[in-house]
């Protein structure tokens, strides 16, 4: 189950994140490390929540939520605070996301909302149908730097 996962998410864009993730091991070997522990003898996720789709040294800012705008709303809201001595090239980062729900993963998709605006909206895409969860992390401009992902149920 934890190698059809891998397979799954390419689907998802998210594997380059993976592999600029380490200098000592492959993107799937630092995937399946980071990530054993969400996994139970059976192979199943316990818990969504504990899975990680991105990985990397971009720090996470602090007190970031999300939740939907309305029951059944696509459309997300969220915020965050902004470490006071992040300066510079870090507060254009930008939040990105992947969705999911019945066992599919959504593309990773920009927010467009960069990390000095503390917050906003964005809209999920059309699938997955019916989002239960949402993975958010953020980018650095040029692609080459991530955080970790944090994962919310909405």
């Amino acid at each position: 189950m934890v190698g059809g996962l891998w397979k799954q998410l390419k689907s998802t864009h998210v594997i380059p994140i993976w592999n600029l993730g380490s200098e000592e091991m492959n993107g799937y070997a630092l995937f399946m490390k980071v990530n054993l522990s969400a996994f139970g003898p059976d192979g199943i996720i316990n818990d969504q929540r504990e899975l990680q789709l991105s990985t990397g040294k971009l720090p996470l800012p602090l007190d970031l939520v999300a939740s939907r705008h309305a029951a059944g709303s696509s459309v997300v809201e969220v915020s965050w605070k902004n470490d006071p001595n992040l300066k510079g090239i870090r507060l254009q980062d930008e939040l990105m996301f992947v969705s999911y729900a019945n066992v599919v993963y959504s593309v990773l998709s920009s927010t467009g909302l960069r990390r000095s605006a503390q917050g906003g909206t964005f809209t999920l895409p059309v699938k997955p149908v019916d989002a239960t969860h949402v993975y958010l992390f953020f980018a650095s401009i040029d692609g080459n730097d991530y955080s970790e992902s944090v994962c919310f149920e909405i």
